[in-house]
């Protein structure tokens, strides 16, 4: 027969090996869960930047086109638009 001191200690030991089962599975789902998050967090921002870049650059493109550099009709247009360009820039 066990003693009092016995299931005692043995009450214990599974109470404790109980709350370590439900840290470990606590800790894997919030694993889960940061892993899930993190790779939905990069490709959104990856996905973002792409698309920022792309308009970027047609936003640079247009503007440039538009205000300073219509299409030049010989060389010399062309350098006196780069020209302008450079005295902007200052």
């Amino acid at each position: 027969m066990l003693s009092e001191k016995q299931i005692y200690d043995a009450k214990v030991f599974l109470r404790s090996y109980k709350d370590a089962i439900m840290c470990i599975e606590q800790t894997v789902i919030k694993k889960i869960a940061f892993d899930h998050y993190s790779s939905k967090y990069e490709s959104v921002i990856s996905g973002e930047s792409k698309q920022e870049t792309m308009n970027l650059f047609k936003f640079s493109k247009d503007f440039l086109t538009l205000n300073f550099m219509p299409e030049a009709k010989s060389g010399e247009e062309f350098y006196k638009q780069l020209l302008k360009i450079d005295e902007i820039s200052k």
